[in-house]
């Protein structure tokens, strides 16, 4: 005999009261349970739930998640701004019309080349370059260390200047760390 709507609905709440048990629910709307993802680490492993208006955290989160302030966009925006550097900072950098990978591998290559023609001035420096094999001397190897180290440097640079505008409240959206003075 099928199940009457009644008897079903019964069925469906028990299900969710058995799925929920043991947990907390916290009345967040989806851009709070964002806001409060960025300061407590409620991802799909925590066995954190979202669902109609509330976040169910198991008893060991909910201490956590009722001391983060929902309403605090700063971890998220301080999160996409480091995130934004990075981009930027791995993204390459144009020097005397050469374009020069700035990957983290790419910059330890770099210093440790340039590092050894510090030591041997007058040796030729074999590269693989992204466009293939090249020679470089000393000086150059100096003025393509240098640039990245500048462009790594300018990077960061923006990225505190865009954290301490978070902090001051100044910058409130990721269009406007977008908009920041970052290196071409």
């Amino acid at each position: 005999m099928a199940k009457t709507e009644e008897e079903l609905a019964a069925d469906l709440a028990a299900a969710k009261a058995a799925q929920f048990a043991g947990m907390t629910a916290i009345e967040l709307d989806i851009d709070q349970v964002s806001r409060v993802a960025s300061q407590v680490d409620i991802g799909p492993d925590s066995g954190a739930v979202y669902e109609a208006g509330k976040l169910y955290v198991p008893a060991a989160l909910a201490s956590a998640v009722s001391a983060a302030d929902p309403d605090d966009d700063k971890p998220r925006l301080l999160s996409y701004a480091a995130a934004r550097r990075f981009v930027i900072e791995t993204g390459g950098v144009t020097v005397n019309g050469a374009e020069i990978d700035t990957s983290r591998d790419s910059q330890a290559m770099i210093t440790g080349a340039y590092a050894y023609s510090q030591a041997n001035p007058s040796e030729a420096i074999k590269f693989k370059a992204a466009s293939g094999w090249v020679t470089l001397d000393a000086a150059t190897l100096a003025a393509i260390a240098t640039a990245v180290g500048a462009h790594v440097q300018a990077c960061f640079a923006t990225e505190a200047s865009v954290a301490a505008d978070i902090d001051a409240g100044t910058i409130t959206t990721p269009a406007e760390i977008d908009a920041a003075d970052w290196p071409a």
